[in-house]
């Protein structure tokens, strides 16, 4: 496909000040990486979406200090960059990619809004220079591009959160569990959350969280935004990388990478399921 040209807002307009995110979908806090870097990525991003024809892309960063995440964690925060029409101050218009969030609220983590934002507001929000990135095939791109710019894509929005929100029900949600219900609103052509549910019930496989008694018991009580009561027996979440391998399992992914300033790489799909096994590496969630 044609490369797409594309300006930088990074360098070129000099838009918003790196602010943004950081932990899980939390937003508005003190960056980790330096401000270079942060213009770096974005720019390198956005470069590699534009040099793959991407108008619509899942791009995920790490929003905690990896040595803080359980075990295989890599992803913390997942959004949907898409390639849109930038409405400039003297009446102009460029293209330039745009970044779909769900956030939580800073002052009630328990409660999420949609919010868009730019390149350099998401890579703000990383601890480390690095991010997934799944590029769907052309015909979901275009499905996508219609629900976000339209009413389902508030339709399928839950604001009330829980960092590890069961993906077959809707009451709780998380970043990756509102990822995956446009991504497969967008497979099925519908707006229709009760659809959506019962797909993902029946052909998505989630990831298993191992949580001590503890946690689990008085999680809740310490922060708001985990909730556990959504599941039945074990905790199951949406994460990114779950969500690659049910594309790849469904032959929609144009190409999928982990990208650094060192380049890109292949992103791995992670250990074959086994007969009625959930996988149990990489729980990434948002």
């Amino acid at each position: 496909m044609r490369a797409l040209r594309i300006l930088i807002l990074t360098t070129t307009l000099g838009v918003a000040p790196i602010a943004a995110a950081h932990a899980g979908s939390s937003q508005a806090a003190d960056p980790v990486l330096a401000a270079a870097e942060i213009r770096d990525l974005s720019r390198q991003i956005e470069q590699a979406l534009a040099d793959r024809g991407a108008y619509v892309a899942l791009v995920a960063r790490t929003g905690r200090d990896p040595e803080d995440l359980p075990k295989g964690v890599r992803y913390t925060h997942v959004a949907f960059w898409v390639y849109s029409d930038l409405a400039l101050a003297d009446g102009g218009v460029v293209r330039a990619y745009r970044v779909h969030n769900l956030y939580q609220q800073a002052d009630r983590p328990h409660i999420s809004d949609l919010i868009e934002d730019n390149p350099v507001d998401f890579v703000a929000g990383a601890v480390e220079p690095g991010v997934g990135i799944v590029i769907p095939t052309v015909e979901v791109q275009a499905r996508l591009i219609d629900l976000l710019s339209g009413p389902v894509a508030d339709d399928l929005h839950n604001p009330s959160y829980s960092v590890l929100a069961n993906p077959d029900n809707n009451r709780f949600q998380n970043c990756t569990e509102y990822s995956l219900n446009l991504l497969v609103a967008a497979l099925h052509a519908t707006g229709d959350i009760g659809v959506v549910k019962r797909e993902i019930a029946e052909d998505f496989t989630a990831q298993r969280i191992r949580l001590n008694p503890f946690a689990r018991a008085f999680g809740p009580v310490f922060l708001r935004e985990v909730r556990t009561s959504d599941h039945r027996g074990a905790i199951r979440t949406a994460t990114f990388t779950t969500i690659f391998r049910y594309l790849d399992a469904l032959g929609v992914v144009q190409e999928a990478m982990h990208l650094t300033p060192d380049g890109v790489a292949p992103l791995p799909i992670g250990q074959p399921r086994a007969s009625g096994s959930k996988p149990q590496t990489d729980p990434d969630h948002g």
